[in-house]
Order: C-alpha cells, then structure tokens, then sequence
C-alpha cells in the first residue's frame, strides 16, 4: 500500500509583512503632517525691500476690494477697531493687496492711529 503523502505545498509571498510597512508608513504620515488653515483672503502682495521684526504677532490682511481679515475672521474696520482697542493692541502688521488703492490704504491706516495704534508695518514680497 503506497500512502500518499502531503504534497509540498508552495509557500505564499508574506502579505502581512507588506500591510505592516504600509500602515507604519501612514500614521509617520498622520504623525508628521501639519495642517495649517486657509488664509481668510487671497492676495498678492506688493512688491518691497525692508524686512519687518518678526516680533509682530498682530497681522491684518487687507483684499483688494477692501475686506479686512483678523484672526482667519473676515470683520468689518469697525469691529475691528473694537477689538483692537478691547485688546490694548499698540501695534500691527497690514499684508495687502497689491490691487488696494493708495486712498483705501490710508484711509484704514489713518483709522488704525486715530483708534490707538502707534505703529502699523505693511508687509511686502521681494522682488
């Protein structure tokens, strides 16, 4: 009587290894993204040569059209001016719109020092 035996089966390629490395991949994916928020308002920046101090943590950003944005919240000037003030805000940082005219910039400037603010920078990008 001749007994057969278990035939040699073939070993298959080690799936589990690679699910493994897939997965350690993407939470080193998760783990070292950082997601930053949008910016409230699209702009281009005027084009300029000083360089402003970095110490300036308050930053408006001035569209084209006018609209101000603070704090990733698009607000009016009023409302702004009050928040301003509320906070005891000495100083700021304007990043407008290459597209916002002379006079509107003024006038939003002009308003900022009427309500307090002693110093106010406008940002730029190089040429």
């Amino acid at each position: 009587m001749k007994l057969e035996g278990r035939g040699h089966r073939k070993r298959g390629e080690p799936v589990i290894a690679l699910i493994n490395v897939v997965f350690l991949i993407l939470i080193f994916v998760m783990v070292t993204t950082v997601i930053e928020p949008l910016e409230p308002l699209v702009i281009d920046l005027a084009e300029g040569t000083a360089d402003l101090d970095d110490a300036k943590t308050i930053e408006l950003v001035i569209a084209a059209d006018g609209r101000i944005a603070f704090e990733q919240e698009v607000t009016e000037l009023d409302r702004l001016l009050a928040r301003l003030e509320e906070r005891d805000i000495q100083a700021v940082t304007l990043r407008a719109d290459a597209g916002l005219t002379a006079g509107a910039l003024f006038g939003i400037v002009t308003a900022l020092q009427t309500h307090g603010i002693q110093e106010v920078d406008l940002a730029t990008s190089r040429p």
